[in-house]
């Protein structure tokens, strides 16, 4: 696999559980290591748009926070994705049925319970289109968090089952932040999830790049909710680099 730096994405949205490590992540991939103008939104009332320009004009990444981290609340109203949407095309012109969009939450079951998940991946499943819904937009898990994405850059954990709490913890014991990423961590990260996804899933996602949504998000949620079921937490794992592949930044050589 290889970075494809020139790649163009047109606009995309991410909108994000976060108000900080998600935004922050998000900003250092796409905007300090791929140089693509990026605009983000953090949860506060009456904060705007933060814009980071590039050298790159014919792609726009938006990175917006979402009001709270119940997905369900986020998604399955219209209300708050309309006035998000109205936003975009009144301030940037952007065109709402060319926009490549995901949706980054991460698998918290006290929050986010198994039938609301269950629902909305049948529901979320193409970035650009989806016949149940009127918007495109794919639903990217980490398990049990965000924060799985580094774990790569740390110090090997066990068995990979830990917790959220622990996990943060681990992060903070070795001083791993968003900024640390370089652009063969990367690299690195889409092959950590492919590996993941074929080790347990037995499942190759190069197959399935246009069908992750069912093909692969559905059988991972299975999978993990049996962890869950047996050993009290998730195996850490984030899909948040499959963005990366979809959008073909990570392409093969």
């Amino acid at each position: 696999m290889k970075l494809s730096v020139d790649q163009r994405i047109g606009n995309v949205l991410f909108v994000v559980e976060g108000e900080q490590f998600e935004v922050q992540l998000l900003k250092h991939i796409f905007y300090t290591l791929l140089d693509y103008r990026t605009l983000t939104r953090r949860r506060r009332p009456a904060s705007g748009f933060q814009t980071y320009q590039s050298q790159t004009a014919h792609s726009t990444v938006y990175v917006i926070s979402a009001p709270n981290s119940n997905v369900a609340s986020v998604l399955s109203g219209k209300d708050y994705l309309d006035a998000l949407y109205s936003t975009l095309y009144a301030e940037y012109s952007v065109n709402i049925d060319n926009l490549t969009t995901f949706f980054i939450f991460d698998r918290d079951n006290a929050t986010n319970p198994q039938p609301v998940i269950d629902n909305l991946l049948s529901i979320l499943q193409n970035p650009q289109d989806n016949d149940e819904c009127e918007r495109g937009g794919l639903l990217l898990l980490s398990y049990p968090s965000i924060e799985s994405y580094l774990l790569p850059l740390c110090p090997a954990v066990g068995d990979g089952l830990m917790n959220a709490n622990a996990l943060k913890k681990h992060l903070r014991a070795n001083r791993v932040q968003p900024s640390r990423i370089s652009s063969d961590d990367l690299l690195g990260s889409y092959g950590v999830l492919e590996n993941f996804i074929t080790k347990h899933l037995g499942i190759d996602i190069e197959s399935k790049l246009e069908s992750y949504g069912h093909e692969v998000n559905k059988p991972l949620e299975s999978y993990q909710s049996r962890q869950l079921a047996t050993n009290g937490c998730y195996r850490f794992v984030s899909s948040l680099v499959f963005a990366l592949r979809y959008l073909n930044v990570i392409m093969p050589d």
